[in-house]
């Protein structure tokens, strides 16, 4: 009697494959998210953790992150908001270091993404 004993293996690899598939929007997504949120340039941004709080189906993906932000002209799309930088001279001088929360939820073929600040502390650029 012949024992097929490479098909329980290749089961348990495809099945451990299966487990390891991203839900929710990627670093890089989230990065550029975010920069284009706050208008600004992301030079360091960090995920800390992760957490799907809706379901398999109806994902809602909330993660905990770290950004390093410079503000540059180029960057700023709101002719409001620029004047308002370059009024208070923040343009290419300080990098803001922030903290919060990203929430992202599925529309359609997209991740839709809301970002807070918990915590935001300017370091002083050498």
């Amino acid at each position: 009697m012949r024992r097929l004993v490479g098909f329980p293996a290749i089961s348990l690899l495809i099945a451990l494959a299966g487990c390891n598939q991203q839900i929710g929007p990627t670093h890089q997504e989230l990065k550029q998210d975010l920069g284009e949120q706050v208008y600004s340039l992301v030079s360091d941004f960090e995920i800390e953790s992760t957490e799907n709080l809706g379901s398999k189906t109806e994902p809602i993906i909330q993660s905990r992150y770290r950004a390093v932000l410079r503000f540059n002209t180029d960057d700023i799309k709101d002719p409001v908001f620029l004047e308002e930088m370059k009024r208070l001279d923040r343009i290419n001088k300080d990098f803001v270091e922030i903290h919060g929360l990203s929430t992202s939820k599925r529309k359609g073929s997209q991740w839709e993404t809301k970002f807070t600040i918990e915590e935001r502390k300017n370091l002083l650029k050498e």
